[in-house]
């Protein structure tokens, strides 16, 4: 006589536990969470490196050039003829730094 009172008792829950009402979540479009990020292609980096050791030519210098893209990652590094591998590091890490900090250089 328990057992089927129980088995009542839980047959009711089961069956009518089980109609839940469906609740429309409202999903947000993927631009909410996803911006796009521009960044150099190589044929511009190297169009800007010739720009730059062109106008460093001019004024008889010779330059390390250090290209980042938005994340920070070198897209392109240059050292120029007689500049020191510590110039060409300390180009990469000024490039960074101009990065994260918004500055120009």
């Amino acid at each position: 006589m328990k057992i089927k009172f129980l088995f009542v008792l839980l047959s009711s829950y089961l069956c009518f536990g089980q109609n839940k009402t469906e609740k429309t979540i409202q999903l947000y479009s993927i631009d909410q969470y996803v911006k796009p990020v521009n960044n150099l292609s190589t044929e511009a980096a190297m169009e800007l490196a010739r720009r730059i050791s062109k106008a460093a030519s001019i004024k008889n210098k010779t330059v390390s050039i250090a290209l980042l893209d938005a994340s920070g990652t070198t897209i392109l590094l240059l050292r120029g003829n007689g500049v020191g591998p510590h110039n060409t590091e300390a180009s990469r890490r000024k490039a960074y730094t101009a990065l994260s900090t918004k500055t120009p250089t």
